[in-house]
Formats: structure tokens, C-alpha cells, sequence
């Protein structure tokens, strides 16, 4: 095995992350990243795409965070976290799609009973 996936073979401390729209705004890697360290996390994951994006992208089906601003919150964050030595997987969360990705794709939505979409908020659908 290769020398850049022998950490799968070590225990650690890791923590899971979901990133909101309102969090994109001003978050303070340095801080955030600096308080994983002192709590000795050794790894974590955060949502940067799915029903919300946290970098930057053209892609029709993703929905940038109308409060990223130009950000690449998810690019600092996994920068910040290997200049401290800290694992940062960067994932898509696949439970719910923006409302008008669903309508362009219908067989990707969760469903009531009576057949109509589930929606998890005004935007936001279910899958």
C-alpha cells in the first residue's frame, strides 16, 4: 500500500460537519480548523455539495450558497486542515436536491403516498 493511504490503516478521532447556506458566510476556517486540533481530531468530513455547494461551480444541478460570495469555503477548509495535519473528506450529500433540480428530474425525488413530492422545505426536496 502506498505511503499516501496508510492513514486508512490508523484509528482516529474524526468528527462530521454539515455546512448550512447561513455558515458560508464569514465562517473562520483558521478558527474552526484550529479548535478540531485542539481537540485532537485527526479527520473529518463535511458536506460541501448536494442541495447546497460550498465552492464555487457551473454545474446545472448544483446550487451554490447564495452565501459563499465568490468563496471557496470548502477549498480553504481542506487547505487549512492539511497545513495541520488533519484528514479533510469533502462529501455530497444525496438526501435532498434544490427544488428545481427536482422538477427537472422527478424520478430523483422522494414521494407522499398520494404520489406528490416530499419537500423538506420551499427550495428543497426529499430524494
Amino acid at each position: 500500500m502506498g505511503k499516501d493511504l496508510q492513514w486508512l490503516h490508523q484509528r482516529h478521532n474524526a468528527i462530521h460537519m454539515t455546512i448550512r447556506d447561513v455558515d458560508c458566510d464569514h465562517f473562520d476556517v483558521e478558527a474552526y480548523i484550529d479548535g478540531l486540533a485542539k481537540m485532537g481530531v485527526t479527520a473529518f468530513s463535511f458536506f460541501c455539495g448536494g442541495y447546497v455547494t460550498t465552492y464555487p461551480t457551473a454545474l446545472k444541478d448544483q446550487r451554490v450558497s447564495p452565501y459563499l460570495n465568490g468563496d471557496d469555503l470548502t477549498g480553504r477548509l481542506v487547505e487549512a486542515a492539511h497545513r495541520r495535519g488533519i484528514k479533510a473528506m469533502a462529501m455530497i450529500d444525496l438526501g435532498q436536491l434544490p427544488r428545481d433540480t427536482g422538477d427537472r428530474h422527478p424520478d430523483w425525488r422522494a414521494v407522499n403516498r398520494d404520489g406528490s413530492p416530499r419537500v423538506v422545505e420551499e427550495r428543497i426536496y426529499a430524494t
